[in-house]
């Protein structure tokens, strides 16, 4: 449907179908454009007739994360999929101003968005970063011109204004020296722009650069240089909203036999009764075939969280001082790793998780405390709630990019849990870990933690323990993903450590906050099982206790 509400030419096109994630529009020279496979429809045709026009200059195109779109063109013309975007509103109001000039429209993840028009007008609503707010109303109280402002899917960001100037926060390091390098060489950029993935491409009047130069933009922009077409302009679309475009390939990885000896003692005690917790080790997506063997032999019981998870306890009156246990794991390790379906391939039927699990596993706890009024708050301020239509892959994405490029790695850490991971800014394994579950439950997409030790055998003092995690994906099913691994990766990817699990790793309990019975006070919550519990009951000293461990992991 068509129809015409404002004189300057805003024209609403029916949305087509979600784009694909590689999808992308380039304009280059006064009104060239290039739309590649996956682009909407409407979009394409309003960039052809505006092209038609000769003397209209084709200025910018826009995508907000649910898949409208915006395009500027000369004579402060909007085309738009969508009158009732808060952003062309104010494009109504602003063109009666002799003076608007039309710049740019940018649309944040968060939901934020800003228009740039003039020398140095701007208008900004909803959550866009603060720092990149602050500079904005910086250049313009300084006279200075402003040209365009980009977002990235992490909650990054990218400035650009009067001839070279450039302002930036929250981005990739490589990308970071490049902007470096053109502010130094005094080279105008002329567009940064990101795609749904975390890969960038940065366009100059002295070169390009990318992220990844195998990107379909990647090699167009390649391609059209050569030809002799200099690109001023790149805009993504976002990525697919439905039940794809993805897909988990699982394929065993190793068969695997760890054995966890752990040896206790409290010589100096009169010990009446050992009370000792092992994990019957669980059959989970990352590992199949379990069997597990637990020595000195006790019952199997089931701790007292919903989850209701299996686990050896072992009940020793005979008055030793010593205990010796053996936990024995056998289990074929699956590697996964998220892909992108194939033209035409069909999404692969994935079970739905029961009501019951969802409650579960969207449930907040002790470690996993995102009902705290300060994770609220830090997820507000920082854009992180989930928008309408967002997907649970779309939101993972963003929320995993933006503890990449926002948190350190500390170990040790004083910072365990979601809130007090937030508020420090940096944690270990299993504080990092916390912060991307919280996230996920806070906004009602299923996560669980990954408690456990690596697939090799210990050296000296590193007991090879660490904390994954894991969340429930709309027609994908259960994406493994590393926080830690991430944030210590400075040099890699976004998402190598997203979606990507090489099967070199065994989990010991399914998720967090075990609940167990200690017998003489009640139960206590146990965060994270990645080895043995134990207590005992009796009288007399511990001063000399002694606590060793000792993994090791044969392949087969």
């Amino acid at each position: 449907m068509k129809s015409c509400i404002f004189a300057l030419a805003i024209i609403l096109i029916g949305l087509t179908a979600a784009a694909s994630a590689d999808s992308f529009f380039e304009l280059d020279g006064f009104n060239g454009f290039y739309g590649s496979s996956g682009v909407p429809q409407g979009a394409f045709d309003r960039l052809k007739e505006s092209q038609r026009l000769k003397t209209a200059e084709l200025k910018c195109v826009a995508f907000t994360p649910g898949g409208d779109w915006v395009v500027l063109f000369g004579g402060n013309g909007v085309w738009t999929s969508n009158g009732n975007l808060p952003a062309v509103k104010k494009f109504a109001e602003l063109w009666k101003d002799p003076k608007a000039d039309f710049k740019c429209v940018a649309f944040a993840p968060s939901g934020g968005w800003t228009i740039l028009w003039g020398q140095n007008g701007s208008w900004t609503e909803g959550s866009i970063p603060d720092d990149a707010f602050k500079k904005i109303t910086e250049v313009g109280r300084n006279g200075g011109t402003l040209r365009s402002i980009a977002f990235a899917p992490n909650g990054g960001w990218v400035l650009l204004f009067d001839k070279t100037g450039v302002f930036y926060g929250g981005i990739p390091k490589d990308l970071v020296k490049v902007l470096n390098d053109a502010i130094r060489n005094r080279t105008s950029v002329r567009c940064v722009g990101f795609a749904p993935s975390g890969d960038w491409i940065c366009l100059t009047d002295n070169g390009w650069w990318t992220s990844n130069v195998d990107m379909p933009a990647s090699k167009f922009i390649a391609a059209n240089i050569k030809r002799g077409y200099k690109p001023k302009w790149l805009a993504f679309t976002p990525g697919d909203n439905g039940k794809g475009p993805y897909r988990l390939e699982t394929k065993p990885a190793q068969h695997i036999v760890a054995t966890l000896t752990t040896d206790i003692a409290h010589p100096d005690a009169k010990v009446d009764e050992w009370y000792i917790y092992a994990p019957q080790v669980p059959n989970l997506p990352g590992q199949q075939g379990v069997k597990t063997t637990f020595i000195p032999a006790g019952v199997v019981v089931k701790e007292a969280s919903p989850l209701k998870r299996s686990l050896y306890l072992t009940r020793i009156a005979d008055g030793r001082k010593e205990v010796r246990a053996v936990l024995t794991i056998e289990a074929t390790l699956m590697s996964r790793h998220l892909l992108p379906l194939s033209p035409g391939q069909p999404p692969p039927t994935v079970k739905e998780l029961s009501p019951e699990s969802v409650k579960n596993y969207t449930a907040w706890s002790l470690t996993l405390d995102f009902n705290k009024p300060e994770f609220q708050n830090w997820m507000n301020a920082s854009g992180l709630r989930r928008n309408n239509g967002e997907s649970d892959m779309d939101y993972a994405h963003r929320a995993f990019a933006y503890i990449k490029h926002h948190f350190t790695y500390l170990w040790p850490t004083p910072a365990h849990t979601g809130a007090e991971t937030c508020a420090a800014g940096k944690s270990d394994c299993g504080g990092l870990s916390s912060l991307f579950a919280s996230l996920m439950r806070a906004n009602a997409v299923p996560a669980r933690l990954l408690g456990g030790r690596w697939a090799a055998s210990q050296k000296g003092d590193d007991s090879k323990t660490h904390v994954k995690a894991e969340f429930f994906a709309h027609g994908v099913g259960w994406v493994p993903v590393d926080a830690s691994g991430a944030v210590g990766d400075t040099g890699g990817s976004d998402f190598a450590c997203f979606g990507n699990d090489a099967g070199d790793f065994v989990t010991f309990a399914n998720d967090q906050s075990l609940m167990l019975d200690l017998f003489v006070s009640g139960n206590v919550d146990i965060p994270i099982f990645q080895g043995l519990a134990h207590w005992w009951r009796g009288s007399g000293a511990d001063r000399n206790s002694r606590f060793t461990e000792m993994w090791t992991v044969q392949k087969k």
